[in-house]
């Protein structure tokens, strides 16, 4: 991270200190992160003003940023309130370059039945939004790279001059919005992988750190968050930053206080915090963690928090950028979390044949997709499963693809 990325992190998060104990529509992280909004990362207050050819201290521009932050603080006091309770500020930061869909496209329609698709179903899968496209890991002998066109719904076998090692398994992937790259940890050697689907090149990195996997991004810091568990402590969460560009691993500092055990865990946009759906000894928990000044918090929601978890593994997190919530997700059904309302509601319950635990969200047709079902109308089990996409918002499902083949159900 650059010494004017750091800048940028430090001082959204003194600003936003400062926010919280007033009321004011200010959005400091959106005033933050706009300093690189022309050019990610790169170059700053001058990309935004475009004075590309004058060299301005860093003390200067400082003052600057900070300046206008007063400007709009006083005119959010008065004409919003200086009085009333602390409110969590709503974000939404940049995140990155959306894909859309050519003209003629047809996102509802299932693509061709007798396309090539991937061996199996089940494969670990994140969402390439520069491209509009996901990106699947799948294990078939050897390690296959696919990708599903979402405005086409087809998928397409990548050739990559090198495919990742290791044939146990991986971990959630995450999409680094930043350096446009898919993070990748092989389960079983914690081997760290980096996918550039426009060079179509898997680039090998270091390891990650003992049982840290990649959950999230942080449009912020233009980092990827890992989480892992039984290491320090044997079942608190314990949280790193990722840095792809460098192959660098940072913790992150959590101050004293309780955390969350063992979970999965979301960035929320809406309210800037990472949403961890965690187990406690009563159940479900909720808890949120302010990655800014490093502090958990549990939901007042927790004793509401509702359980969909059923089976082996982890359930699936996304958080659902249109309906601004966190959507957990199982074979056992889906349940959705809005952080700013701090309520939990079901979205779906099992329906036979249908599988959400591995969906993943897209920002092109504001939505998850993911693989399914396993068992057509008529009750035939599908040999390979097709792929359908499920809106929170709306609860309805939309078939992009049928599955291929069948044998009678068992």
């Amino acid at each position: 991270m650059t010494e004017r990325d750091a800048f940028e992190a430090r001082f959204h998060a003194a600003i936003r200190g400062y926010v919280g104990s007033v009321s004011s529509e200010l959005d400091p992280a959106s005033l933050a992160h706009r300093i690189a909004e022309g050019e990610p990362r790169r170059h700053g207050f001058p990309a935004v003003v475009g004075w590309r050819g004058i060299a301005i201290p860093r003390a200067a521009w400082a003052l600057l940023l900070l300046a206008g932050l007063l400007a709009a603080m006083v005119g959010g006091m008065l004409f919003v309130g200086s009085h009333g309770e602390p409110k969590l500020p709503a974000v939404v930061p940049p995140v990155g370059q959306v894909f859309e869909c050519p003209p003629a496209s047809t996102p509802d329609e299932p693509g061709p039945a007798d396309q090539a698709r991937p061996p199996e179903p089940d494969m670990a899968m994140a969402f390439d939004r520069s491209a509009g496209k996901l990106v699947a890991v799948a294990n078939a002998g050897d390690v296959e790279t696919w990708t599903f066109d979402v405005c086409t719904n087809t998928w397409t076998r990548m050739h990559p001059d090198r495919e990742p090692d290791g044939m146990n398994g991986w971990d959630r992937p995450v999409y680094d919005i930043d350096s446009q790259v898919t993070i990748a940890v092989n389960r079983s050697t914690g081997k760290v992988w980096a996918y550039d689907l426009q060079a179509d090149t898997w680039t090998e990195k270091g390891l990650a750190p003992p049982y840290a996997r990649p959950w999230a991004y942080d449009p912020i810091s233009g980092l990827v968050v890992a989480a892992s568990s039984g290491v320090a402590e044997p079942t608190a969460i314990f949280l790193w930053n990722y840095d792809v560009e460098t192959d660098t691993w940072t913790p992150i500092q959590q101050a004293n206080g309780p955390r969350p055990s063992e979970g999965v865990i979301a960035y929320d946009a809406s309210v800037d915090r990472i949403v961890a759906y965690a187990t406690g000894a009563a159940g479900f928990e909720t808890w949120l963690f302010d990655v800014r000044t490093g502090t958990w918090s549990r939901s007042r929601s927790s004793a509401e928090t509702l359980g969909v978890v059923a089976g082996l593994g982890p359930p699936r997190i996304e958080y659902d950028e249109a309906a601004k919530r966190t959507v957990i997700m199982s074979n056992a059904g889906a349940a959705a979390y809005d952080a700013s309302a701090n309520r939990w509601e079901y979205v779906v319950t099992r329906e036979p044949g249908w599988m959400t635990a591995t969906m993943v969200y897209d920002p092109v047709n504001e939505r998850l997709v993911g693989p399914g079902p396993y068992v057509n109308a008529e009750g035939v089990h599908l040999d390979r499963a097709g792929v359908v996409a499920f809106d929170p918002g709306t609860r309805e499902w939309t078939v992009l693809l049928e599955g291929d083949g069948g044998r009678p159900a068992p």
